[in-house]
């Protein structure tokens, strides 16, 4: 009520005064003309041919709220009035005068709906009585008791939409109110039937439109509803057509039958409707007139503005899902609006962050030295002559300080001592250098990891925006997006179910009719069913069965399950250098799913059992890392970071990670120190290596991949530097493997890796450490054959 006293004295403030008056005396203008257009229908409107219980009723609810507008409502309907004879006007005069009369004996206090139903039904009495000289028909008192009745419900209905000034912008639309107005509006347009514009009858276009309109905006059960109104209405005013009552009900069913719920087929389904019942009963008034009407009314529903109609279905909606749908709609904007500016946050705080490295590296004055050596005599000597001075072991220092054990540090920096007569000072000076480069350097690839980790927070904050900027649409989901596209293919599917949405692991079950012979069941799903699934989803699909199904009728069902182009089989063979259960090398060969499948050969410090549990947590870590998912760069990353921390020891590891896609065919290969791994292409053999530091050993590292596809019949040799002896030359060592690879190429894969090692050690000894190599080859998935005989033929009819 605020809100509309505020919005009203903004309205007269910012209007002049003329302006005003004039705006006010139109308003009272224009609704004086309403009230008695409305008077002048209902007054003229006859139900069961003889029966007009409405006009009476409206002028007396127009009486009690809006007194001003009553001279213009009795004038109005002694109009209509005069359509059904000079009877009838002294009829409607006669109950306005009762009222009048009625009121003034304080009986005002009645209930409205009562009091006017007994007048009616006494005056309509007493004319009756002297119109008949005593002799009333049973028939006459029944109409009287019918327009009795139904004044008082008209009355009832009245009281619930026409309300005082005041409640006009605050009172709800409840569900008694928006059927009471229902109840009005159908019976104020039914009451222009005798309006005809050539073949167009003005009270059925109104209809008509109306009821398209409920039935696209409302649903089927508020349209049922209204269309039963509308044809209880019809057929209480002509009793000849009292199966208009069945039409109307009737097209709640061609609505539903239906499927596409749009504007066409919303008009399709009511036509069809009345088809049928034209079919049904040719006694019905469904002629030229009726279909000319609903044609154009179907094309006003199909031209009319879509936003109109979708105001109009959030006004019907019901007060809780109004706010409910008004709280959706602000917790959507409100988490879009945080989710963008988080994100442009992130990208600020990335480029911050992910900057150009900064390479620290320190510098040596070979003229001057360090401070201490600016007050020492044997400065000149020590930094002027070039490979007996200081310089070299300066250098020597520095490049096997990062990587040395507590004895290699003591013999630094006892050569120091032995050239430098203050050779604390120097020394001190030498570690404040390596621990400010180390510092700069873990700065360097913290600022790294945090680049990579805002870039992951990124990643999925874009998607969660963009999954918040798909389009809503009220009953339409996945499965019915999938059944268009089967329809557009001429693919007559039943019914839809995607039982698993999980990526590369979907399952459907696609039910069809019953064909011929199962043979053309499934051509159908290898040839049109998979092929959609695939476009749809991004990834390959397979029959995984085809079943045939009595209950609760007899149709087909198709199970479609995401399947992978390719599987792999490998053997692996590892040994110890102490022949014992531990070794510093360790393996994995994981799927991080059913497409996708990982690989891990790291080679760790040392040979015992502290240095395999060390391997096996980063290996453990790095699985963490992918299963979470993180992006195999991030992982790398944070696995050295963490290995890179352990201050006061010489922990590192080579690592080589392999991700194979068996979908599509695709070879990621991230290194960090290994070794080369092997890739057999048909006769090619390509090295995939990368000359990166191991995981630990340095502060800053920079983490590539290499990108190969796999074809059918591929192998990928994983080996660690244990399997290459430092005896015998490299490139001699790496022809025998590969010669070794294509010689036991025919054998099984479980077999190879073990029979590669043991001819690799009759030709070059023994391993000289942990030795470990993986044999992965990759094959494309073909179908085992089935076979059948007779028997099983009956078996499967029977099924």
């Amino acid at each position: 009520m605020r809100t509309f006293v505020a919005h009203t004295l903004k309205w007269h403030i910012n209007m002049p005064w003329n302006q005003q008056v004039f705006q006010i005396r139109l308003r009272a203008i224009l609704v004086s003309l309403l009230f008695a257009i409305v008077a002048v229908l209902l007054a003229k409107f006859a139900l069961f041919e003889h029966v007009t219980p409405f006009f009476f009723p409206f002028w007396t609810v127009v009486h009690l709220r809006y007194p001003k507008f009553q001279k213009f409502v009795l004038a109005g309907g002694l109009v209509g009035s005069t359509f059904l004879g000079f009877g009838q006007l002294l009829l409607q005069l006669a109950m306005v005068g009762t009222f009048f009369l009625t009121s003034k004996r304080r009986l005002r206090d009645l209930f409205l709906p009562f009091q006017v139903g007994v007048i009616v039904l006494g005056v309509q009495f007493v004319w009756q009585y002297v119109s008949y000289v005593k002799d009333i028909p049973i028939s006459v008192i029944t109409m009287v008791g019918y327009e009795s009745l139904l004044a008082a419900l008209f009355t009832i209905f009245l009281s619930q939409v026409i309300v005082p000034v005041y409640e006009l912008t605050i009172k709800k639309w409840t569900i008694e109110r928006t059927v009471s107005a229902v109840v009005i509006g159908v019976v104020v347009w039914w009451s222009m039937e005798d309006i005809q514009l050539f073949s167009v009858s003005l009270s059925l276009l109104v209809s008509q439109f109306l009821l398209l309109a409920v039935y696209y905006t409302q649903g089927k059960s508020r349209g049922a509803f209204f269309a039963i109104c509308v044809g209880v209405v019809s057929t209480m005013t002509t009793l000849a057509f009292s199966g208009m009552l069945a039409v109307y009900a009737l097209t709640a069913v061609g609505v539903a039958i239906v499927k596409n719920k749009s504007r066409v087929g919303i008009s399709t389904g009511m036509l069809g409707s009345y088809g049928f019942m034209l079919l049904y009963d040719d006694t019905l008034p469904l002629d030229e007139v009726f279909f000319t009407t609903f044609a154009v009314a179907s094309l006003l529903f199909l031209l009319f503005p879509k936003d109109v109609l979708d105001r109009w279905a959030y006004k019907g909606a019901s007060e809780e899902t109004r706010i409910l749908l008004k709280r959706q709609e602000w917790m959507s904007d409100k988490m879009k609006e945080q989710l963008a500016k988080f994100q442009s946050f992130i990208e600020f705080l990335a480029s911050v962050v992910g900057a150009k490295d900064v390479t620290v590296a320190a510098t040596l004055d070979t003229t001057v030295g360090f401070p201490a050596c600016t007050t020492c005599f044997k400065r000149n000597r020590c930094w002027a002559n070039g490979e007996d001075g200081m310089v070299p072991v300066v250098q020597e220092w520095r490049q096997k300080r990062p990587v040395s054990k507590k004895g290699m540090k003591h013999q630094l920096n006892r050569s120091i001592q032995e050239k430098c007569v203050r050779a604390e000072q120097v020394i001190e000076a030498l570690e404040e250098s390596y621990t400010t480069s180390r510092l700069a350097n873990e700065y360097v690839h913290g600022s790294q990891m945090m680049a990579l980790q805002l870039k992951e927070i990124g990643q999925h904050v874009g998607k969660l925006l963009a999954d918040l900027e798909l389009p809503t649409q009220l009953g339409t989901n996945e499965e019915e997006l999938l059944c268009e596209m089967f329809a557009k293919a001429n693919v007559p599917v039943i019914q839809l179910d995607i039982v698993s949405t999980e990526k590369g692991a979907h399952k459907l079950v696609v039910c069809l009719p019953h064909a011929t012979t199962r043979e053309t069941t499934t051509l159908m799903g290898e040839r049109v069913v998979l092929p959609i699934l695939h476009a749809h989803f991004d990834e390959p699909f397979h029959l995984a069965a085809v079943n045939e199904v009595q209950h609760p009728f007899s149709h087909v069902q198709l199970i479609c399950e995401s399947t992978v182009r390719f599987e792999y089989s490998y053997s692996i063979c590892a040994t110890s250098k102490e022949h014992t259960l531990y070794s510093g090398d360790t393996h994995l060969v994981f799927p991080l799913h059913e497409g996708l499948v990982a690989v891990i050969l790291s080679d760790g410090m040392g040979h015992n059992k502290d240095a395999y549990m060390e391997s096996k947590k980063v290996i453990r870590l790095l699985r963490e890392c992918l299963q979470y998912p993180m992006s195999p760069e991030s992982a790398m990353h944070t696995l050295h970071y963490l290995m890179s921390l352990k201050l006061g020891s010489d922990l590192y590891a080579t690592v080589d990670l392999a991700l194979i896609d068996l979908q599509h065919g695709k070879l990621w290969s991230y290194k960090a120190g290994s070794m080369a791994t092997y890739l057999f292409s048909g006769p090619d053999v390509t090295l995939l290596e990368n000359f990166q530091a191991p995981i630990g050993m340095l502060g800053n590292i920079q983490m590539e991949n290499r990108t190969t596809m796999l074809k059918d019949g591929d192998t990928l040799v994983f080996v660690s530097d244990g399997l290459f002896s430092s005896q015998d030359d490299l490139a001699l060592q790496e022809k025998e493997l590969i010669r070794l690879v294509r010689k036991y190429a025919e054998i099984p894969v479980s077999m190879q890796a073990d029979r590669i090692v043991a001819d690799f050690k009759r030709r070059f000894g023994a391993p000289e450490d942990d030795c470990t190599i993986i044999l992965l080859q990759i094959r494309h998935t073909v179908p085992e054959w089935s076979s059948f005989s007779p028997f099983s033929v009956k078996s499967w009819q029977k099924a």
